[in-house]
């Protein structure tokens, strides 16, 4: 574990979580990048500590890093489709396993992490929390450089492993192997970090709630009224075809860390979320589908600057 004892515990410790969504990252990585160019930060430097799931973990690490938010974002608009561009061949049992194979993922991690991609999570100076699931157990697995979480140890591993490791959706992309384990996408168990973000800074690093402070960045929603809408559509079965069952759980179980975490928190958490007026696939790289995430989410930045800018800012100073 990295050693962080050198820390005023007096301090306000300054927390971005990243929630898991696949290809719908843009809108959580688009709404950073603006944020900084409005506010004129870099919220790699800003933030104490990174939490993230799945594309959130990547994004995380990246930060984590040194990258800015621009280039993440810019590196995730481009090579999106990369990700999902490797359909798995079927075997002679006529069985493709995932759907796709993970040479695009890892790619494009590789390029997120550069020279960094072999540091061990113990190496880097930023606090980092990542969540996978363990294919061994079928239980929580913390990645990370915190220590441990409700007493469960955190892996300690490569960058590029650990990223892999939170990202293998189900389905999508094949479980990743680290030694003799397996491990799975954190999403299956907590899409949405800011729960474990809380843990870690109010009993890891004995802050209270008056000097943590967590921006919670989501990756775009469907909102009760849209799905009804397409619900009642005489195609009405199309949505469904738009959503996995993964996703779906995903999306589902986003909302109660959310709740829980602001009633302890107040105006020290702030979610920010896109609305979508249509389901969007993990994995529906397509060009106009990006454009319509990284749109909605650059109008939501400005949107929540224009109504909110001083209490967003306080996040990020």
């Amino acid at each position: 574990m990295s050693d962080f004892s050198h820390l005023n515990p007096h301090q306000n410790l300054r927390c971005l979580s990243l929630s898991g969504g696949g290809v719908r990252g843009i809108v959580s990585i688009k709404l950073l990048a603006v944020l900084d160019r409005k506010l004129k930060t870099d919220a790699s430097q800003a933030f104490d500590m990174f939490c993230g799931t799945s594309i959130g973990a990547i994004l995380a690490l990246g930060l984590a890093v040194g990258r800015s938010a621009n280039e993440l974002n810019e590196i995730f608009f481009k090579q999106a489709d990369k990700i999902f561009g490797h359909p798995r061949r079927l075997n002679p049992f006529g069985v493709r396993g995932s759907k796709h194979d993970s040479v695009g993922l890892r790619s494009v991690v590789e390029e997120v992490l550069g020279n960094e991609r072999q540091t061990n999570l113990s190496k880097l100076d930023k606090r980092i929390l990542l969540i996978s699931v363990s294919g061994s157990t079928n239980q929580v697995a913390y990645f990370g450089n915190v220590g441990d979480v409700n007493g469960q140890e955190c892996h300690d591993a490569t960058l590029v492993d650990a990223a892999l490791a939170s990202s293998a959706a189900p389905f999508f992309l094949p479980a990743h192997p680290i030694g003799r384990e397996m491990f799975l996408d954190g999403g299956l168990v907590s899409n949405n970090p800011d729960l474990e973000a809380y843990q870690v800074g109010t009993k890891k690093f004995s802050r209270t709630e008056e000097s943590l402070k967590i921006l919670s960045l989501g990756t775009g929603r469907v909102t009760p009224t849209s799905m009804t809408s397409q619900m009642t559509n005489p195609r009405s079965f199309q949505w469904l075809g738009r959503l996995s069952l993964i996703d779906r759980l995903m999306q589902m179980q986003s909302l109660k860390p959310s709740l829980a975490v602001a009633a302890s928190l107040g105006r020290n958490y702030q979610r920010l979320d896109v609305d979508l007026k249509t389901a969007v696939r993990l994995d529906d790289a397509s060009q106009a589908t990006l454009e319509m995430l990284s749109n909605s989410a650059a109008a939501k930045a400005k949107e929540t600057l224009a109504t909110n800018g001083g209490h967003i800012a306080s996040f990020f100073r």
